[in-house]
């Protein structure tokens, strides 16, 4: 029996390895919007959005992940990363500080907002936020 993400993810994937990508973009766009309890499965759907190019997808269903996977590192810092690579540099940096805050041991979520203020041009802040990461 396949999973609601496997019975979600299926028809997308068979619609790429086909070359109907336009038609793959527009199901999982669909799927996003529907947004099922997919669990780490998020993290499959944002990879395939990745693969297509469909950056409003990837931004959408990091959301998504985000808000399913109740704030979780790796759905912090695929929010995060989305967010960034789509210019959207204040909210991932708010995103990135809000994980650092719940999860204030976590050095990789640590590093990571270091990483995105060094990104933005905040220095000193990335310097702190890095030392930091460096004594977790």
């Amino acid at each position: 029996m396949q999973s609601l993400m496997d019975q979600s993810v299926a028809p997308i994937q068979r619609m790429i390895a086909e070359g109907r990508e336009a038609e793959a973009v527009g199901a999982l766009r669909n799927l996003i919007q529907q947004g099922p309890a997919l669990g780490d499965g998020w993290i499959k759907v944002l990879a395939i959005a990745q693969s297509l190019g469909d950056e409003d997808a990837v931004q959408w269903g990091a959301r998504q992940a985000f808000i399913e996977l109740d704030g979780r590192p790796d759905a912090a810092v695929s929010l995060s990363e989305s967010l960034a690579r789509i210019g959207d540099t204040a909210e991932a940096l708010m995103v990135a500080k809000q994980a650092t805050v719940r999860f204030p041991d976590h050095a990789g979520l640590s590093c990571h907002y270091g990483t995105k203020l060094s990104q933005a041009g905040k220095f000193e802040a990335a310097e702190a936020e890095l030392r930091r990461c460096l004594s977790l």
